[in-house]
């Protein structure tokens, strides 16, 4: 990816690649800029099917809520997490992570 005010020319066998500013890599979305911010969208996105999944459980009485919380660490964060060590975070990405944390416990708590 060249800086946004040049465009690269790239040839393999007379075939020039097209210049993208974002594209999917091991899961993460790697861009043109320093922010992150459509890879912890995406992440968050991934997190949240992982918890929507897991719904059944959460609403079951019977299962005690260590449990439910040890599984909303070990599989819903973990989801939502990968590749964190090399995001960019500002203060609104820091409040989205945390509001998305804060709904995940208040679903197990049964809280609205």
């Amino acid at each position: 990816m060249a800086p946004k005010d040049k465009n690269c020319t790239i040839k393999i066998q007379n075939i020039m690649l097209e210049q993208v500013t974002t594209f999917p890599y091991l899961g993460s979305i790697i861009s043109d800029d320093i922010l992150c911010k459509a890879e912890i969208r995406s992440r968050l996105n991934k997190g949240w099917m992982a918890r929507a999944s897991l719904n059944k459980i959460w609403k079951r009485h019977s299962i005690p809520v260590s449990t439910k919380v040890r599984l909303l660490k070990s599989l819903v964060w973990v989801a939502t997490t990968y590749g964190c060590e090399s995001w960019t975070i500002k203060k609104e990405d820091e409040q989205h992570i945390q509001a998305f944390e804060m709904k995940g416990l208040r679903q197990i708590m049964s809280f609205t």
